[in-house]
């Protein structure tokens, strides 16, 4: 399947540096129109490849397991190890993108007319990288774990927490069916049909089959670490309990320093696969990574404010949004805090959060929203949802920053609490520097605008037992006051970044509770496909509803700049939606 993606696409943002609005790509390529270096005329990749890929990370790998990977950098490297049934590829001459059949052996064949049936076949040639093949069986295995109602993976709403949703799996979750009821049957040796609750096109198939949390697990390890009651496994915890299956393996894992891939032989589309390897170093000071990068020593640094002065001329930038919003969580079930249930006081916060400000301190794009800039409306022609006048009229002026405003829900609420002052302590995620800073910077301003009544004390906590604090509230109302989380999504699909606040969502990072939005949620989704204007009015409404309520604070969406070493050449042109920085398929030229 080939798709050509339209230049024009853009995205706004605002620039901590210059406080000027800019335009990027976001939808066919990064920042930069230099056209995408190609191999030359008779080069072949070999079968080991040539050149080992030098990056850096700023937090250490979680898990070599995809149905327990939280943090972005462990999903970055297991996607370049893990096989999927499709996957995103350059396209032609590095214009757009193309999806491939990875381990599927063609796209997904529709049943019905309505959509809501469909047939995709295992491909009979993949290997495991150790040399085994690829069965269906071995899917089927995968996607029953991901979802098992005792193993409660982090991944575990993969099936029923978008567009696409597979009948009873969030039934199955919950522990409600059996694993026969779920919409998923093995008709033939290597034939599945899939049964949905909601219509979906070809396209949002292929995309949802790319995705990590769908991806293979190896069965015999997977199994062979269960525990007794089979709560919990030790698939992934070293590089000897699991097995590759992309286009790179695991070579090596020093836990907290360095881990590396190397080229998978046995990769279907080994052909396209220039590198020899990618060794990644965690190192959090970004003033080391440039150091390195000066010396030749990485491949890739993300360029701090000071840098980017330097380097904003260099041909090599590449300008990068991130793909969630920072969102300070609030608790509104506590009965420790009970004010925290008020929805004026909820307002309060939301309205006292100075997001330009904040956007300063931490190098990012201030975000009054939830749906961030890189979802995608429309898949025709790349318009983006946030670029739409539906998008654009929920938003409050000023980035919703109104202290006055703050001050009266403020004082309201805490008169009708009866309280003169009030503690909070806000949880934030240790080691990445951006939350640190927006979290001193909130502490001080937040205490400012309510005149000395609001005592904010702050906790920095791993990224993992941060998640799983947010996730307690169904057993433990006074888990948290407050607390930092970014939710990633479908930037193909907008629905999806309203999944995960939908009530019926398990494992969610955060109460929260509407009625309305719930009704929204399941119109939206149980709408056509093709009524786009429609989609779009009510997503947009959803979104409205929801930043009302103040269940969370959105705060920022993070925007980088990096910049890459000469000797990486590009398959395709800097960073893009649908390809990242497309690490896999770039080549080393030393």
């Amino acid at each position: 399947m080939l798709l050509y993606i339209r230049k024009s696409a853009r995205i706004l943002a605002l620039s901590v540096l210059f406080g000027t609005l800019f335009l990027g790509h976001a939808w066919g390529g990064g920042g930069q129109e230099a056209a995408p270096a190609q191999a030359s005329v008779g080069d072949a990749p070999s079968e080991t490849g040539s050149g080992m890929l030098r990056l850096t990370v700023g937090r250490p790998l979680e898990t070599l397991n995809p149905h327990q990977q939280a943090a972005t950098d462990t999903a970055d490297f297991l996607n370049l190890i893990t096989g999927k049934l499709y996957r995103f590829a350059p396209g032609p001459g590095g214009v757009g993108f193309e999806i491939l059949s990875e381990l599927a052996a063609a796209p997904p064949v529709p049943v019905d007319d309505e959509g809501t049936v469909w047939r995709i076949t295992v491909r009979d040639d993949a290997l495991w990288a150790n040399g085994e093949p690829i069965t269906a069986e071995d899917f089927l295995y995968s996607w029953q774990m991901v979802m098992d109602p005792v193993l409660l993976n982090h991944r575990a709403n993969a099936f029923h927490g978008s567009q696409v949703q597979v009948v009873n799996a969030l039934e199955y979750v919950v522990g409600d069916v059996s694993w026969d009821d779920v919409g998923i049957d093995l008709i033939d040796d290597s034939t599945f049909e899939f049964t949905l609750i909601l219509p979906v096109t070809e396209f949002m198939l292929m995309n949802f089959f790319s995705n990590l949390s769908v991806s293979l697990v190896y069965p015999p390890l997977y199994e062979a670490g269960m525990n007794a009651d089979r709560s919990t496994t030790n698939y992934g915890t070293d590089v000897d309990r699991m097995v590759s299956s992309g286009p790179f393996m695991v070579d090596s894992w020093r836990q907290g320093s360095e881990y590396t891939a190397i080229k998978n032989p046995n990769y279907v589309f080994a052909d396209r696969i220039w590198l020899a390897g990618v060794n990644n170093r965690v190192i959090a000071e970004s003033g080391t990574v440039m150091q390195l990068f000066e010396r030749g020593e990485v491949d890739f640094v993300e360029l701090s404010d000071a840098d980017f002065q330097r380097f904003r001329e260099d041909p090599r930038i590449i300008e990068v949004p991130a793909r969630s919003v920072q969102r300070i969580v609030i608790n509104l079930l506590s009965t420790d805090k009970p004010i925290l249930q008020d929805v004026r006081f909820r307002q309060a916060l939301f309205f006292a959060t100075d997001r330009a400000t904040s956007a300063s301190v931490s190098s990012t794009i201030p975000a009054n929203y939830i749906i961030p800039t890189t979802h995608v409306m429309n898949v025709d022609d790349g318009t983006l949802y946030r670029n739409t006048p539906e998008a654009r009229a929920i938003l409050t002026p000023n980035l919703g920053y109104d202290p006055d405003l703050a001050r009266e829900l403020f004082d309201a609420a805490m008169a009708d609490a009866g309280l003169d002052t009030l503690s909070l302590q806000l949880a934030y995620h240790e080691g990445v520097e951006a939350r640190r800073a927006v979290s001193e910077y909130l502490q001080q301003h937040w205490n400012q605008v309510f005149g000395g009544r609001l005592q904010i004390s702050l906790q920095a906590v791993p990224s993992s037992q941060l998640a799983a604090r947010l996730r307690e509230y169904p057993n433990n109302n006074n888990a948290f006051d407050l607390g930092w989380t970014g939710t990633g999504h479908d930037d193909f699909n907008p629905v999806s970044a309203l999944a995960h606040y939908y009530s019926g969502t398990a494992r969610r990072k955060g109460p929260y509770f509407s009625d309305e939005y719930d009704s929204l949620y399941e119109t939206v989704l149980a709408m056509p496909i093709d009524d786009l204007q429609g989609r779009l009015e009510l997503i947009a409404e959803a979104e409205r509803v929801m930043l009302e309520d103040a269940s969370f604070v959105p705060v920022t969406q993070g925007l980088g700049f990096g910049l890459a070493s000469d000797r990486v050449e590009f398959m395709s042109d800097g960073w893009s939606i649908a390809l990242r920085y497309g690490w896999k398929w770039a080549r080393i030229v030393d």
